[in-house]
């Protein structure tokens, strides 16, 4: 967890390393990782830098796409924290590798996010559309890695949004069992799936 060593050395490894020249991929490691320790002590600017500096050098380099969605979602800084960006980033990762379901997960945690937030300015035709995409992004995951907790849970969620509560109580149950990480969160919910399907009556 000692960021600013890891930057110190990763730039140092940079140094060393000439990708121009050998044209791999594991050349372009300690540059992500670089921009992934300067993203962790919240430097967005240089870690968006770095992290370009990649898409530049290798433009199907799985890993920054996925790590540039993080970053726009978990971004404190209001200049750097974009949902709508986050997705594009995740849906350029999900085209180059189509059975990762990680990045089909984050799509879809992406996806009930924006359904969040149209619920809360009671915009409920957005918020099922984006709902319907959460749940068909968590069913591509789950198709991958069946027993992936967190694909259950965004699965559920979107389902009690669209309405399918049976379903949704379902999927969230079987998050809870799978990770525990989400068991809490799961209690929460189905103590307020009322409110939470309030817009279904």
């Amino acid at each position: 967890k000692n960021y600013l060593e890891s930057i110190n050395n990763f730039k140092k490894s940079i140094t060393v390393l000439n990708y121009s020249e050998n044209k791999d991929v594991k050349y372009l490691s300690p540059y992500h990782a670089l921009g992934v320790s300067f993203m962790e002590i919240r430097n967005y600017k240089d870690a968006v830098r770095i992290l370009n500096e990649v898409i530049v050098k290798d433009e199907k380099y799985f890993k920054v796409y996925e790590t540039l969605g993080i970053l726009h979602k978990d971004a404190t800084d209001s200049n750097y924290q974009s949902y709508h960006i986050s997705l594009d980033y995740l849906q350029k990762a999900a085209k180059i590798k189509p059975d990762h379901h990680v990045v089909k997960f984050r799509i879809s945690q992406i996806y009930n996010i924006l359904a969040d937030k149209n619920k809360e300015s009671k915009n409920y035709k957005k918020m099922a559309k984006n709902s319907t995409s959460a749940k068909k992004f968590a069913k591509q995951s789950l198709k991958i890695n069946k027993k992936y907790g967190g694909s259950h849970f965004e699965l559920g969620y979107a389902e009690l949004y669209l309405c399918n509560k049976t379903s949704g109580i379902k999927s969230l149950t079987k998050a809870g069992k799978l990770d525990k990480r989400y068991r809490s969160e799961v209690k929460r919910i189905l103590k307020n799936v009322k409110d939470i399907t309030g817009h279904c009556e």
